[in-house]
């Protein structure tokens, strides 16, 4: 009666059950064979509790009892879970021996439903050895046999469940989940909690196939808690190593490394190998992301020895894959990886991992200059039915062909091939939105519309409107996911614990502390920005789902927006140079391609120049002159660089008008040199984060920003002079309200700036390259974040921020960011900023000139211009007065 108990009990609380068991055993009045099958109870209940080396030794104790009894049925029925042990031990061979024999026993014998059970374990063994075809066939067969036997609903929920991760395996997404709804269903019926978790757990997999990433993750989370509750270790490694693979679709490569290492560490503890070596594919893959570039390949090569080692060549090719996809370069000696990961996919029927092997290949081969070898490839792809129903690989495999239309002599149909790929990755779009492929496609998104815009840029006979729509079609709808959207109670809850987390290291870092406390907030910190950052995603793409379609900007509509005084400059990337594309009221041209390398070059020694000038006050003093003229020899040679080749078009304008996007913005516009002068001396200049915003926002009339201007200046030990400066420039404007030293704060900013017409801070300010959305103004008790701006309701007509970096962007795929993107699409018409770092004295003398210009009516965009010009004529050097610019209307 107790082993019945215990058998009931065991599908609760396999704990239980064990420590029955063991009390048992220790009773001298049981005989032979019940001793037989408490050890046989015991190890269904250590297998339950993923113990399964002490599993596998009580099956072998059980076995060899009965075999002793002469009962060979109750040795075959004990293999049964022996086979499940041996096979997570990776003792693939052994297992399949003994579930050989124990097949034949319940066979001969009619025990039908063993003999199900007995085909489902070795359908389970197949399965892990990535043979999806032979375990989906004996996974058929033992369905068969259950239902002949007329199995309880346990056993026929356990070959549901199998079937279904075969279909997914399978890409049969609709017959994977009417199994796993099948699967859940007997498993209620068989009361068995276990099951019903597995079910669950593969439910949410399955949402994750789909793309409904944040589903999944909600169930992933609940079912790791629920497998925590019943002590099983391996699933909740798995449900681990799960939401790592999500994460590592997302792009979100810190938590993919966080979610990985803990499931490799546990599935190290439970000596699980293959399963050890998944969490280690991940994490190495994580880790070249992340720039950690010893870590992530040791990895990734200890993932592949250990599925060598257990004889698993899908996975050694899931390997090359993913090393392949998570470098930006890949060394030609890796092809031969690369083609055996596509044959033995092809060959397991993993249908979507070989088309990405192959594409793969095709990029490989791009970057090689193996035209021969990409065209055989292209040939194998148009071949591929599969490609009709995944547009994203789709667009990838047209991009293909596309560049070696191009590149082949004699070809001529580039351009055509560049236009299917585009409209294969709209149809994308359309079935995944547009934020999540900027999520999960990211590095293949900025490959195939750099090569695209190459193509459409060197295609003979091809309109210039139909190459700006092209140039311009991907920016603009990144800025329409970015713009603003309702928070929801999710984000509003992560928004608020984001502020309080970074109030407390914000109140920990003026003395820079280095504490053990601080470093844990700064991790608390950055897994909280990483949630708010996927709860925003997530809401952009609602957004953009229930949008109706967009139309993009046009050059016709930009030209007629255009003055006959005005210079539109954008730039097209072609990798290692840009190519400026010049428009003005009646025409459109090309102009000369500019090397990536040289104004680099150029950039980084004008940026050391500025530094050395504040990094020695005493040293920057003696020898200002010559540092002066070493600065603007920099800015003569980006002149020259950039400049120059547009000559004859900037005579022909007064105004010039530059699209944020493939780093234009990052360049000091104003300042740059043409024969010693500077371009505002001639030319007023502006810039604009999209065409879109251009042509929908219009300049302020007249003076309106002067209504009701609104100053905020902190009081900072180093940095004296910002207080002063916000009290000095007030006075200069009638009705103006000042908020200074201890009453600048992020609360009165939020509460007051809304009726501002003109925001002016003066204070620190820090751009975040690593997420752009988290840069910052230093308020005198807390810091004001980009993200703060998204459900601020400012209306100035001008914004400007005398603080370090406020102008400074990441460009990714040519998508301006930080506080350019901030402020212009949620707040003012205009705004002046700064580029680089800058002094605070220098800053205030810089203001107190601006301010003298606008009050005498001048507007925006040249008193910044006659500023600079000023301060230049009185000898100045460039790091006072070439850093601001200015962006958005100020004309």
């Amino acid at each position: 009666m107790l082993i019945e108990h215990g058998e009931q009990e065991l599908a609760q609380n396999p704990k239980q059950t064990k420590d029955l068991c063991s009390a048992l055993r220790t009773s001298t009045l049981l005989g032979a064979e019940t001793i037989c099958r408490v050890l046989r109870l015991e190890a269904h209940a250590l297998k339950g509790l993923d113990r399964h080396e002490e599993a596998e030794s009580k099956y072998r104790q059980s076995r060899e009892c009965f075999s002793k009894q002469k009962l060979p049925l109750e040795v075959a029925r004990t293999d049964i879970g022996r086979i499940d042990c041996l096979m997570y031990l990776d003792r693939y061979d052994e297992a399949q021996k003994v579930g050989a024999g124990a097949f034949q026993v319940f066979k001969k014998s009619g025990e039908l439903q063993r003999a199900g059970r007995v085909l489902l374990n070795l359908g389970n063994l197949e399965y892990r050895r990535n043979r999806p075809k032979e375990a989906l066939q004996l996974y058929r067969d033992a369905e068969s046999f259950l239902k002949r036997a007329k199995a309880p609903a346990f056993d026929l929920a356990f070959v549901s469940h199998n079937l279904g991760n075969i279909y997914l395996d399978l890409h049969d997404p609709g017959a994977s989940q009417s199994n796993f709804e099948n699967s859940r269903k007997q498993a209620i019926r068989a009361k068995h909690r276990l099951l019903e978790l597995h079910a669950d757990y593969s439910l949410a997999g399955l949402q994750a196939a789909r793309g409904n990433f944040r589903h999944a993750l909600i169930g992933l989370e609940r079912c790791e808690n629920d497998f925590a509750a019943l002590g099983n270790a391996r699933a909740v490694n798995n449900c681990l190593l799960d939401r790592a693979e999500i994460y590592r679709g997302l792009h979100m490569f810190g938590a993919t490394e966080t979610a990985a290492s803990k499931a490799q560490r546990g599935f190290g503890r439970l000596n699980l190998k293959m399963d050890q070596a998944r969490a280690l594919l991940l994490l190495g893959t994580a880790q070249i992301r992340l720039g950690q570039s010893k870590r992530g390949p040791a990895n990734l090569r200890k993932a592949e020895q250990i599925f060598g080692e257990l004889g698993n060549p899908a996975q050694v090719g899931v390997v090359a894959l993913r090393e392949s996809q998570a470098l930006d370069s890949l060394e030609w000696s890796r092809r031969a990886s690369l083609a055996k990961a596509k044959q033995v996919f092809q060959e397991t029927g993993f249908v979507v991992l070989a088309l990405e092997a192959a594409l793969e290949q095709g990029n490989l081969y791009l970057q090689h200059d193996r035209l021969d070898e990409l065209g055989r490839l292209n040939e194998d792809l148009r071949n591929q039915s599969a490609l009709r129903s995944l547009p994203n690989l789709a667009a990838r495999a047209m991009h293909l062909q596309a560049m070696h239309a191009h590149l082949s002599p004699g070809k001529t149909s580039a351009s055509r091939l560049a236009k299917r790929a585009l409209s294969n990755l709209e149809r994308a779009r359309e079935q995944l939105g547009e934020a999540e492929m900027v999520g999960a496609h990211l590095s293949h998104l900025r490959n195939l519309y750099q090569d695209l815009q190459r193509i459409f840029l060197e295609s003979p006979g091809l309109r210039l409107p139909t190459l700006f729509e092209v140039i311009n079609r991907f920016d603009e709808t990144l800025l329409s996911g970015a713009s603003q959207t309702k928070d929801s109670a999710e984000t509003k809850k992560l928004r608020s614990q984001l502020r309080l987390k970074t109030s407390q290291v914000h109140a920990r870092f003026p003395d820079r502390l280095k504490t053990v406390d601080t470093e844990a907030d700064l991790r608390q910190l950055r897994r909280l920005e990483r949630a708010f950052a996927e709860a925003k995603r997530r809401e952009s793409l609602a957004r953009i789902k229930k949008k109706k379609p967009e139309t993009h900007p046009t050059l016709g509509a930009l030209q007629e927006r255009l003055k006959d005084s005005d210079l539109w400059i954008q730039a097209i990337d072609r990798g290692d140079s840009l190519t400026p594309l010049l428009v003005t009221k009646s025409k459109a041209v090309l102009g000369r391609p500019l090397s990536k390398e040289a104004i680099g070059r150029q950039l980084r020694g004008l940026k050391s120049q500025v530094d050395q000038y504040h990094l020695n006050p005493e040293f920057t003093a003696q020898n200002l002159d010559r540092m002066r003229i070493s600065a603007e020899r920099k800015l003569a040679s980006l002149g020259d660089l950039i400049l120059k080749p547009m000559e004859s078009h900037l005579e022909a304008c007064t105004r010039v008008w530059v699209k944020a996007g493939a780093g234009l913005e990052l360049f000091p516009w104003g300042a740059m040199m043409q024969e010693k002068i500077p371009l505002w001396e001639t030319h007023a200049v502006s810039v604009a984060p999209s065409a879109t915003w251009f042509l929908e926002t219009r300049a302020p009339a007249g003076q309106r920003w002067a209504k009701r201007p609104m100053f905020w200046g902190t009081s900072e030990p180093d940095l004296p002079a910002t207080g002063r400066e916000a009290k000095r420039l007030s006075r200069k404007l009638s009705g103006s309200q000042l908020f200074a030293g201890s009453k600048a704060t992020v609360q009165s900013f939020l509460e007051n700036a809304g009726q501002a017409t003109l925001i002016h801070f003066a204070g620190h300010g820090e751009f975040r390259r690593d997420n752009p959305r988290f840069s910052s103004l230093k308020f005198q008790d807390d810091a004001l974040l980009v993200m703060d701006l998204e459900n601020a309701p400012l209306k100035a007509d001008l914004v400007v921020l005398s603080a370090c970096e406020t102008a400074a962007s990441k460009d990714e795929l040519t998508l301006s960011s930080g506080h350019l993107l901030g402020f212009l699409s949620r707040a003012g018409r205009g705004l002046i900023s700064s580029q680089w770092r800058v002094g605070d004295k220098d800053s205030a003398k810089f203001m107190t000139m601006l301010y003298e210009h606008l009050e005498a009516g001048v507007c925006p965009g040249m008193a910044v211009a006659n500023t600079a010009i000023a301060l230049r004529k009185r000898g100045d050097h460039p790091a006072s007065w070439a850093s601001f610019t200015t962006s958005g209307h100020v004309f």
